[in-house]
């Protein structure tokens, strides 16, 4: 049975008050586990940048739980939240093996701490649903927790999320619903400083409000605990509390002290209300800074939005007017494509009607010549008409109907188409084709049909 549980049974007072202070490193799991305790909602959970408070009521107490961020930059304020502390819980990220040194550091700068000494440790070893993670017993052991000697400590494996494991009110009040194969009882601290000469942590004085306690039993005369041991937080045991049986009903009522007691504790909690001030100014100050570098953030973002906005508009309406240049360009090429296969159509047109004309000419003038020509029955009517009417034609006229063109000749004299015929029968005979020249002798046809028609 730990000292709060002999406080609870010695006056059973309702809604006892307790002030837990929550430590450790950031990103450890602090606020979710004060979530869990609250029974709140962890949907979304920010990293703690000043302090909360949440009062839990559990078990005929109330707690005042006090989350304190664990950044950097915030730890040098731990110590302004150490006074009127009862119970000291510290949270390790079991999965972040390799800040391990550094949440041991932190963890033994505070048990080293004079306000804390003496006050109750529970470890919380964090996030244990992770496959990384360490065991308990692992980082008890890496830590060193079983060298301390002073307090009473346990070492709890939970997981925030799930809420497995986050219990506080077993430990405070003397094991009930805690695991005690990694701890140490008020018992065997107080059995292991029995043997000085002064009262060293609270546990010692647990043992001796435990010797009151049974002694008040035997004797309802003698008064229950008197307030000051409820109230005494001491490294060292005060000079009126000597750790021997004779003595401990000397100690002076509660009474004799109140005035010296309330001006001390006025004077701490001005010091304490005076640095909580600094402190939230401070954090205002810090928050303020962070709302408007975020509001500026805003703005330039906005601005870059509409920045971006306006470049895809000229972008669309660039593309717009390029489109309809390129439009009017194809619709101007496909004009003068239209143009020009019309303009070699009419010129294949115009070349298909010269051929044509070409054609047509040449079958006239073959029509023509060969109109001129003197067929077979034509040619007694021919020889009629040429006798009836001589012309100078500039031909001659073979028998097998051939007709040799030459030089202008003299018209032959008129004769008839019988005297031709006689001359012409027997008698006249025409030099051949390849003996024939027109140019030496153009006359020679004429001269013999002339005389033969005249003999």
């Amino acid at each position: 049975m730990g000292l709060l549980a002999l406080l609870r049974k010695l006056k059973r007072a309702p809604d006892q008050e307790l002030r837990i202070l929550l430590l450790g490193l950031d990103n450890a799991g602090k606020t979710t586990i004060l979530k869990k305790l609250a029974e709140e909602e962890i949907s979304h959970v920010t990293p703690t940048q000043g302090f909360n408070i949440k009062t839990v009521q559990a078990q005929g107490f109330k707690l005042n739980v006090w989350d304190i961020g664990g950044q950097r930059q915030i730890r040098p304020y731990w110590r302004n939240y150490f006074e009127a502390t009862d119970v000291l819980i510290y949270v390790i990220d079991s999965a972040d093996q390799p800040r391990f040194t550094e949440t041991g550091e932190e963890l033994f700068e505070l048990l080293d701490e004079e306000k804390l000494a003496g006050i109750p440790l529970l470890v919380f070893a964090n996030k244990q649903d992770l496959v990384s993670a360490a065991s308990a017993a692992d980082i008890a052991k890496g830590l060193g927790l079983q060298g301390i000697r002073e307090r009473n400590w346990h070492i709890q494996p939970c997981a925030a999320v799930t809420g497995e494991g986050v219990k506080v009110c077993g430990f405070i009040i003397g094991g009930n619903g805690m695991d005690d194969e990694f701890g140490r009882s008020q018992e065997e601290v107080g059995r292991e400083s029995r043997g000085s000469d002064v009262l060293r942590c609270v546990p010692s004085v647990s043992c001796l409000i435990r010797c009151y306690a049974k002694r008040s039993e035997e004797n309802e005369s003698i008064p229950r605990a008197p307030h000051v041991f409820r109230k005494s937080r001491y490294t060292a045991a005060p000079p009126w509390a000597p750790y021997t049986m004779k003595h401990i009903l000397d100690v002076k009522k509660p009474n004799d002290r109140v005035f010296m007691e309330r001006k001390e504790e006025y004077r701490l909690y001005m010091q304490y209300y005076t640095q909580v001030r600094v402190i939230q100014e401070h954090f205002k100050r810090e928050v303020r800074a962070l709302e408007k570098a975020g509001e500026e953030t805003l703005r330039l973002q906005e601005v870059a939005e509409r920045k971006y906005d306006d470049l895809l508009k000229e972008n669309d309406q660039e593309n717009e007017r390029l489109s309809k240049l390129r439009s009017v360009r194809l619709a101007r090429e496909m004009e003068e494509m239209e143009l020009n296969i019309l303009e070699r159509l009419e010129e294949h047109e115009e070349e298909e009607r010269r051929k044509r004309q070409k054609a047509l000419e040449a079958i006239q003038k073959q029509e023509l010549a060969s109109a001129a020509y003197i067929r077979e029955d034509q040619l007694d009517r021919v020889i009629a008409e040429a006798l009836e009417n001589p012309v100078d034609y500039n031909f001659v006229l073979y028998l097998d109907g051939t007709i040799l063109r030459g030089r202008t000749t003299r018209p032959p004299p008129p004769v008839s188409a019988a005297v031709a015929l006689a001359a012409g029968g027997e008698d006249l005979k025409m030099p051949e084709k390849e003996k024939f020249d027109p140019e030496t002798s153009p006359e020679f046809v004429p001269q013999q049909i002339q005389e033969k028609a005249a003999s």
